[in-house]
């Protein structure tokens, strides 16, 4: 049975809602449900419509009208609760107050409710029961209808949970855990026996996997686009690291790291000094737009390290979650959410294209790099060219007028006393 399930996001337009702590009603439900609605196309069995999907005035009338007019067989509004008395705090939902507690509507919402609050017991969060009113939305309404007041915004520990984008998507998961328990709802790639066969290869740039590009060939293309130094040094960092957190690809978390820091340059609310180079988060979380929610690292390898750690957690990467990180959101029901890059869209964002402008803007043109030919007879793939393109750099040897380095010819005791030499000199002036 497919179940044609209506969203509702309350308020809107000209009606914000309830307001307090810097929140706003209308903004949070809007949010909210969407977060709800992308994380329901995971069943094949909903079809999902929204009643408002934007800042529009929407009456209740016309609310009501849409569930009848696209047939629903449920109606799921979603609120904000306040209160003059600022202690009052908490969960809480609502059927139509005609309805027995055995009716159908009576015993869906029982299992909504004790099915999201289990969803979401790691948090503080007060159970303030099942409940029934006379709202017009539930009075109206044909089909079985629950509203949902998800924490009050005049409360300062629940506005604190509000105002965490990562609480915010745990809700979102904690809702359609609910729908899907109380309607019986089936994941895509459920059988008619119920049985789950192996899930199709995901569409899409995969996290993890062999690096199929050179560092240099990384360092060179952020140099062309105006990298700072400290950005380029980082991915050394990348490529080195990969094998001890996942084996991410290091030109994805490169890539990713270009968009976040702007090559570096940064220029938004964080700044070189977090030495952060993913724009993680600190575990408490908090606005996009607070500098103070974001964490900062104690060095550029710890930066490096828990972005790694966090792409692996959302690939699915074996070992994960791990203990040892320093990945300041390593949440456990993060793990496998996105194997992809692309499907970090509305989850490491809220921009759904987040992913996809990672591969369009930043990856393919990183691995359409060529890593810089410096002589002749030397190429990336040679077994020394790292070690050769260390000395290079760093003025210890050099090439021959004709472009060659000539890896395999001799060294006299002469060149080898002008490397020692300048060597020394290095260590003297360090």
């Amino acid at each position: 049975m497919t179940y044609r399930i209506v969203l509702d996001p309350g308020h809107g337009g000209d009606d914000p809602g309830a307001v307090g702590h810097g929140l706003v009603e209308k903004v949070l439900t809007l949010m909210l449900a969407k977060h709800v609605r992308a994380r329901l196309k995971a069943y094949h069995s909903a079809q999902v419509f929204m009643t408002r999907e934007e800042d529009q005035t929407v009456s209740l009338a016309d609310r009501v009208a849409l569930a009848e007019r696209v047939k629903a067989d449920f109606f799921y509004s979603i609120h904000i609760n306040a209160a003059e008395n600022t202690s009052a705090r908490g969960y809480e939902d609502y059927i139509h107050t005609s309805l027995a507690d055995d009716t159908p509507t009576a015993i869906i919402r029982r299992k909504l409710h004790e099915s999201l609050l289990a969803a979401l017991k790691a948090y503080p969060i007060v159970d303030r029961g099942m409940k029934k009113a006379d709202y017009y939305v539930l009075r109206k309404t044909r089909v079985p209808a629950v509203l949902t007041e998800n924490l009050f915004l005049t409360h300062p520990e629940d506005a604190l949970l509000l105002k965490d984008e990562h609480f915010l998507e745990s809700l979102a998961e904690a809702h359609v855990q609910a729908l899907s328990y109380a309607l019986s709802l089936k994941e895509r790639g459920t059988s008619q026996s119920g049985d789950v066969p192996d899930a199709p290869k995901e569409e899409g740039t995969p996290i993890l996997g062999e690096s199929k590009i050179d560092r240099s060939a990384a360092e060179h293309w952020a140099k062309a686009r105006g990298g700072t130094h400290t950005f380029i040094d980082l991915a050394d960092l990348y490529w080195t690291l990969t094998g001890m957190h996942g084996y991410v690809r290091p030109e994805v978390a490169y890539a990713q790291a270009a968009k976040e820091t702007a090559f570096g340059r940064f220029g938004g609310v964080l700044d070189a000094s977090y030495m952060n180079p993913a724009g993680l988060k600190s575990r408490p979380g908090g606005r996009d737009t607070d500098p103070s929610a974001h964490h900062r690292f104690k060095s550029w390898e710890e930066g490096v390290r828990a972005h790694l750690d966090h792409l692996a957690l959302y690939a699915g990467a074996k070992g994960y979650p791990r203990q040892d990180t320093f990945d300041p959101r390593h949440f456990p029901e993060l793990l496998g959410r996105a194997k992809t890059i692309e499907g970090l869209g509305g989850l490491w964002a809220p921009d759904a294209d987040y992913g996809r402008s990672i591969v369009r803007d930043y990856l393919l043109p990183l691995l359409a790099e060529q890593a810089p030919v410096l002589w002749k007879d030397v190429s990336p793939t040679h077994w020394a060219y790292e070690a050769i393109r260390f000395v290079h750099d760093n003025g210890l040897m050099q090439g021959y007028p004709d472009g060659t380095f000539r890896p395999h010819h001799p060294v006299t005791r002469a060149e080898l006393a002008q490397v020692i030499f300048t060597l020394s000199q290095s260590f003297r002036s360090s």
